[in-house]
Order: C-alpha cells, then structure tokens, then sequence
C-alpha cells in the first residue's frame, strides 16, 4: 500500500519537474526573441543616428559651400579639416570620408596635401568600416584660370561610418 502511494508521489513529482523544465525552455525561447529584435533594434537606431548625421556633416558651416546651396561641400574646407580629432569627437562618429565619383579615376587616390586635387579619396578622420551610409553631394573647390577665380565642381559621395555599439 505505502508502495503504492510512493509511486504516486514519485510519478507526481516528475511531472511537475517536467512542466517546470518545459516553462524554463519557454522562457528562454522567448527571452533570446526579444533580444534579437533589440540588436536588430539597435541596428536600426545606429544607422538613423549615422544619416541624421550625415546630413548634418553636409549642412555644417566647416564642410558646406556657403550659404543658400544645398548638398553641396568644399574640398578645400575638406582638406583643412582632414585628420582633425576636435572634429571627429564634435561629431561623434567612428569615421567619415568624401570618394571623387565623376569623373572616374582608374585607382583610388587617397589625398594628401602633397598630391591634392589629383586625388579621388578624401579620409576626413577616422577609418572606413562596415556600413558606412552615404550621401551625394558636389565637391566643389576654387581654381583659377588666367586670374578669374570659378569654382570647379565634382560628383562625390560624402560616406560617414558610425561607432559600434557596445554589447
């Protein structure tokens, strides 16, 4: 008889351990579902935060071409302000660089203050990593031909790369 109230129990308790178990892997299924979409989330964000910003590196007094034109950079502006850490942290971006689209190089040349304006890749600061959402815009620098001053424009897409979020 005891043996039989035993078995009940021991029955009893197994089950319950069973649909305890059952419950935790539930749980655990739906804890790493919410955690997927808060990365994908977080992607989402990153890559707004990097547009947003973008349009704000083209609207900016320090790159623009003056006031009234839109999407539109100087490359000298560009080239003063290339490697500067002030601007990099003012920002808050893991990197941003102009690529000379029109007219086409045959390699990519990255400037200096040396080989500038025979260049096609502007490195503004930082490094170029992942996706980096672009934007294109004029680039536009002053040249001088028989002393009447103009100013010379090229299709370029100005590219900022984000700061990787921290897990």
């Amino acid at each position: 008889m005891f043996k039989r109230g035993q078995f009940k129990i021991q029955q009893m308790a197994f089950v319950l351990m069973a649909i305890f178990i059952f419950f935790a892997m539930v749980g655990l299924f739906l804890v790493a579902m919410q955690s997927r979409g808060l990365n994908e989330a977080a992607k989402d964000v990153k890559e707004q935060k990097a547009l947003k910003a973008l349009q704000s590196l083209i609207d900016s007094a320090e790159l623009s071409c003056g006031v009234g034109v839109m999407n539109c950079i100087d490359a000298d502006k560009v080239m003063t302000i290339k490697n500067s850490v002030e601007y990099a942290n003012y920002w808050d971006l893991a990197g941003a660089y102009v690529v000379m689209v029109y007219p086409k190089f045959d390699k990519r040349v990255e400037c200096s203050l040396t080989n500038y304006p025979n260049c096609n890749l502007i490195r503004v600061f930082g490094q170029m990593n992942g996706t980096c959402p672009g934007n294109f815009v004029a680039l536009c620098r002053k040249e001088s031909v028989n002393g009447n001053v103009y100013d010379s424009c090229n299709l370029a897409k100005l590219s900022v790369c984000p700061k990787e979020i921290k897990s």
